[in-house]
């Protein structure tokens, strides 16, 4: 009996042993398991960290191409720009409209030139193109410091080109002056009208308006001097009535620099009626004889309200209805 217990014990230990290094067995196979898991996982981080730096290396590449290129085209452009500067024959040069002659249709142009080197005796002429339709050549004088100015009358245009010519015996040189685009700022004025005084009174079941107008004007190449200037009141399209138009006295050395005004009182009441049109212009005439019209206010007897009310605000009209005719 005790032979056989102690059998059973012996026998129930080696099981247990059995089952113990099975379990080791499953434990080492885990491990492995769980190592080959994260050795794969380690070599997807370590290819994505390959690819990562392939494509910023790529990255860098181009970007440096880039702008190694850029840095080339810069220093080529930089290096032709040198060049050029040193074939230049000017130091400076301008061109500017000064002048316009609205009767004739022409501009004045002002030009100048100056050279690198100068010497007595040398002659200057600038060739000054219009449109591209026709050249004029227009000699050019120096002045004491050694710039080569002269002036042309142009017909009226959109664009001018111009170069100079310098000469000294049987030596010439050119250089261009460029192209310049002729605005409207260059050669159009500007006139701005509005009341200085403004009266609307009923009377005896009558409308009228009386008040004094200003009206002021700039012109972009010079203070024109004005004459002959009026306030012409038009009632549906019949003048009503005239009025003289003085010049406001202004500081020539004011800065910025002031604009001529002139203003004029109605003399005699104007007379409203329901739907009419009131019309009033502003009539001049400058020193070269061309003649300015300029629409400062359209206005009408409102029937709803009975108030006097400007007309493009009725019919809701462009504001540049304000227009300006020259003859």
């Amino acid at each position: 009996m005790e032979e056989k217990k102690k059998k059973e014990r012996n026998t129930g230990g080696t099981v247990t042993r059995l089952e113990f290094y099975s379990c080791m067995v499953l434990v080492l196979l885990a491990v492995l398991s769980l190592a080959v898991v994260v050795n794969n996982a380690a070599e997807r981080r370590l290819w994505d960290a390959v690819v990562r730096l392939e494509r910023r290396a790529t990255e860098t590449e181009l970007t440096m191409s880039r702008l190694a290129g850029e840095t080339m085209d810069y220093v080529y452009n930089v290096a032709e720009e040198m060049e050029q500067r040193r074939e230049y024959i000017l130091i400076s040069h301008s061109m500017q409209v000064i002048g316009v002659n609205h009767k004739t249709g022409t501009m004045r142009l002002s030009l100048s030139a100056y050279p690198k080197e100068y010497t007595d005796g040398m002659e200057g002429t600038f060739y000054v193109c219009r449109d591209s339709i026709e050249e004029f050549e227009v000699p050019g004088v120096f002045d004491e410091n050694g710039v080569l100015r002269a002036e042309a009358e142009l017909p009226m245009c959109r664009w001018v080109y111009a170069n100079v010519s310098l000469r000294m015996g049987n030596s010439e040189k050119r250089q261009t002056l460029g192209e310049m685009e002729v605005t409207e700022s260059m050669t159009m004025p500007e006139f701005a009208g509005r009341w200085k005084e403004f009266s609307h009174d009923i009377e005896d079941g009558e409308d009228t308006l009386m008040g004094t107008m200003e009206v002021e004007a700039d012109f972009p190449y010079k203070e024109a001097a004005l004459q002959d200037c009026m306030l012409e009141i038009q009632k549906d399209g019949k003048t009503v009535q005239t009025v003289p138009m003085e010049r406001a006295a202004i500081d020539p050395e004011a800065i910025p620099r002031q604009n001529p005004k002139y203003y004029g009182r109605i003399q005699e009441p104007i007379l409203l009626e329901e739907g009419c049109d009131i019309a009033f212009f502003f009539k001049a005439e400058d020193g070269d004889g061309a003649k300015y019209t300029y629409l400062v206010q359209k206005g009408t007897l409102d029937a709803k309200t009975g108030r006097y009310i400007v007309r493009k605000a009725v019919e809701g009209a462009d504001l540049n209805e304000q227009k300006l005719t020259i003859e």
